[in-house]
């Protein structure tokens, strides 16, 4: 900490020990837009070195979401878990790490940081600071664990935590990106997955900030508006100001031909509804 102060926009710490090799256990995980972008940035620089590109650990990066839940919720910013829904008082990288099934006999180490909203603000944040960057160039590591995690009501709002381990445990992938289109998103819905896909690689619905579709979140008329011109499937250049909740029966109303599975026209629509029609309209 610069002078023992906090700075609200933007804190930072790095911790690095290091220890040496075993395996770990499968964690699935869906990445947000923000932890996708960090990795790819981390990944480019570390090429850039001429050192070799870290998977990301679904175990590690589980570790680094909850520290940084427990910091933004208890109000603390630090290495150690000064209090936790999560791991034990005191609790280290390590073992938050291991708790989660990560070996415990490797090389590590921890950046966090709190405050930065976007994967290149806390990418340039920790590349400028001698620690922090080299941990970023640890040449030991193989993987990394990243969790942004956006708290309103917190102290600094984003909290970061990025861990990084020598060993490649059975979570680990290559690309984090290549799973989830939105982090709220997942298979057990197949039509909602592929037409989330679909939507996202269209530029229809590009998504919350924090990776999110905000799947059962009602659109209003505008924001209704605006997708369904961008998809070519008609205008209402009235509803681009209006910005009220819209409802099924209006949205029928408004734009017909689309392929509709209820009949709930009282309802609000809900941004997951609006993709499944963009989907079925394609």
């Amino acid at each position: 900490m610069t002078n023992g102060k906090r700075s609200f926009s933007l804190f930072l710490l790095s911790l690095v020990l290091l220890f040496a090799g075993l395996a770990g256990v499968a964690q699935a995980r869906i990445y947000n837009a923000e932890e996708i972008r960090f990795v790819q940035l981390l990944n480019s620089y570390r090429s850039s070195q001429g050192l070799p590109t870290l998977q990301t650990s679904g175990i590690v990066s589980e570790a680094a979401a909850r520290h940084s839940l427990d910091m933004a919720n208890y109000g603390y910013f630090g290495h150690y878990s000064e209090r936790s829904s999560y791991f034990g008082a005191g609790s280290d990288p390590i073992d938050r790490m291991a708790s989660l099934g990560y070996p415990r006999n490797v090389s590590w180490s921890e950046n966090i940081a709190a405050g930065q909203r976007t994967a290149e603000d806390v990418f340039n944040s920790w590349k400028s600071s001698a620690g922090h960057n080299a941990n970023m160039l640890g040449s030991a590591y193989r993987v990394v664990g990243v969790a942004r995690r956006d708290i309103p009501g917190s102290p600094y709002g984003v909290y970061w935590t990025t861990d990084f381990g020598s060993v490649v445990d059975g979570s680990a992938v290559s690309n984090p990106g290549s799973g989830a289109p939105f982090s709220d998103v997942d298979k057990s819905d197949p039509e909602l997955w592929s037409a989330a896909i679909y939507v996202k690689a269209q530029g229809y619905f590009l998504g919350y900030p924090s990776g999110s579709l905000g799947a059962w979140d009602p659109l209003t008329h505008r924001h209704v508006a605006l997708v369904m011109r961008r998809a070519g499937l008609g205008t209402q250049p009235s509803w681009e100001t209006n910005y009220s909740p819209a409802t099924r029966a209006e949205v029928k109303a408004a734009f017909p031909g689309l392929s509709w599975d209820s009949a709930r026209d009282d309802e609000v629509i809900l941004r997951s509804q609006v993709v499944r029609l963009l989907y079925r309209a394609r």
